[in-house]
């Protein structure tokens, strides 16, 4: 199971990547889902080049690397919506405030008890930033506010940062918070 959620969510991020790849008009929430895509695409490699292997340090490397993209990545993702979903395109330079933020957050949290409820929050966050873009008549929030409450059910429900199903949980996490995006509407000037 392990090993096909690691391909699955590499094969996520490379469609996040492609999706949002640098482009003359790369927005900021472009380049924040194209910054997860790059966190997620080596912590999905490393996570099935560790599978079945006894090294200890390719391990570790690939655990760090799927909490940065789980309490790290995801957050970034679940923030781009939500400031997307109430009609908020931030730059470039904002969004790598707010990774850093974000990533304080996770280094802060990272030994405590509370890491889980952190990313539990990000999850009902962006849980009701589809809600409000579905309330907005977007389409593809009305498409994606089901799967999201899936997604957030099965992360209480099984316990998900310590389930086999992990990596797919990620994968699918991923891959509905792209699906939403929104691009800043044309200046009627």
């Amino acid at each position: 199971m392990w090993m096909i959620g690691s391909l699955l969510a590499m094969a996520t991020a490379l469609a996040m990547a492609w999706v949002t790849r640098p482009r003359s008009e790369w927005s900021g929430g472009d380049a924040g889902r194209f910054c997860t895509a790059v966190i997620l695409l080596p912590a999905g490699l490393l996570n099935a080049l560790a599978t079945g292997t006894q090294t200890g340090d390719l391990h570790q490397a690939a655990q760090l690397l799927l909490q940065l993209s789980l309490y790290a990545g995801l957050p970034l993702l679940a923030a781009i919506v939500v400031a997307e979903q109430l009609g908020h395109f931030f730059s470039r330079l904002i969004w790598g405030r707010a990774l850093l933020a974000i990533c304080a957050v996770f280094a802060l949290l990272r030994t405590s008890p509370y890491l889980h409820y952190w990313l539990l929050l990000v999850l009902i966050a962006a849980g009701l930033g589809l809600l409000w873009g579905a309330l907005q008549q977007r389409r593809a929030c009305w498409l994606a506010l089901p799967l999201w409450l899936l997604v957030l059910a099965s992360f209480w429900a099984l316990n998900m940062p310590q389930h086999a199903a992990l990596w797919l949980w990620l994968a699918a996490s991923g891959a509905v918070l792209t699906a939403v995006r929104r691009l800043p509407e044309a200046s009627s000037d």
